[in-house]
């Protein structure tokens, strides 16, 4: 979707925004009535097959919408399932290749044993793998020859075709395991709003607010993000700043007794306190006992 969220110009779009462009994008579509039932996948013209993938990039989008509450976030996946249909709907119109194998998965898999229901995913992936293998084989032999010739040629307009239509298989891969996600979703959504009861005790006893809802794809793609994560705790630092981090600490050690004073030092302050205080508490006391002046043998009379 990066690409995609970026105008001609290179600027990004809000998602809202690339919803807006991609719903009127497809309007545009149907009203030229681009695609007919009375065609087959062969009769589109190369630079027509892109604009199958209109319905699946909008429900993509509309997927990646995190409403403010459930009821935004219900609506959001109720459009990207109508979206789902209509791409679906018209793949299996046109017979895209491909179809016919994921057309009707999800749908009683709960009556399958977990042999069969394994052997199926087991199959689906094996088959998207393979797409993806020849999409990246396409894409580079078609580089190849782009760079040895700048003149179009045969070979290059059957690379562009296939490249389509492999898109287009695996986003039918895509769409299907996209549309179980949004069921689920949905039937969690619902069994929540049955429980109101409960969001109303939590407000009166001063609990935090619900979060706002994480989509469902979206926790998924973060938990297989850490599939592969090791089971030990990654280092935060390299090396060398460990080493600086312990010589600043050791620094701050040897410096911390030199900035207070020695407890020798702290005595012979007291013991100087005590000395001063006792000398002028003496000497108040003898000033009280003695007159101004009191042994002085050399005063004479103020009048000579």
């Amino acid at each position: 979707m990066e690409l995609r969220r970026r105008s001609k110009g290179g600027e990004r779009v809000s998602k809202a925004e690339m919803v807006s462009l991609l719903r009127r994008t497809w309007s545009m579509a149907e009203a030229n009535a681009l695609f007919s039932i009375h065609e087959e996948l062969d009769d589109v013209a190369t630079k027509d097959i892109k604009y199958f993938l209109l319905p699946y990039y909008l429900a993509e989008s509309l997927q990646e919408m995190e409403g403010a509450d459930r009821r935004g976030r219900k609506d959001d996946l109720r459009d990207s399932l109508r979206a789902i249909e209509e791409f679906l709907s018209l793949c299996r119109s046109y017979d895209v290749r491909g179809v016919e194998a994921v057309d009707g998965e999800g749908e009683g898999e709960a009556q399958l044993d977990p042999q069969t229901a394994r052997q199926r995913k087991i199959e689906h992936f094996k088959r998207e793998k393979r797409i993806r293998e020849r999409l990246e084989f396409v894409e580079s032999r078609k580089k190849a020859v782009a760079r040895i010739s700048d003149e179009d040629n045969e070979d290059d307009d059957e690379d562009e075709r296939e490249l389509w239509l492999l898109q287009l298989e695996d986003a039918v891969i895509q769409a299907v395991r996209m549309k179980r996600m949004h069921q689920q979703e949905l039937e969690v959504l619902e069994f929540a709003e049955n429980l109101p009861e409960r969001n109303e005790m939590q407000a009166d006893a001063g609990q935090p607010e619900v979060p706002a809802v994480i989509p469902l794809h979206a926790r998924t793609s973060r938990a297989r993000k850490e599939v592969f994560r090791p089971s030990h705790r990654l280092p935060t630092m390299s090396v060398e700043e460990y080493g600086e981090r312990l010589r600043k600490e050791m620094l701050e050690r040897e410096e911390a007794p030199m900035a207070a004073p020695s407890k020798g030092d702290a005595q012979e302050l007291d013991s100087e306190d005590e000395e001063s205080c006792r000398k002028a508490r003496d000497w108040d006391d003898w000033k009280d006992e003695h007159r101004r002046g009191e042994g002085n043998s050399r005063l004479r009379p103020c009048g000579r």
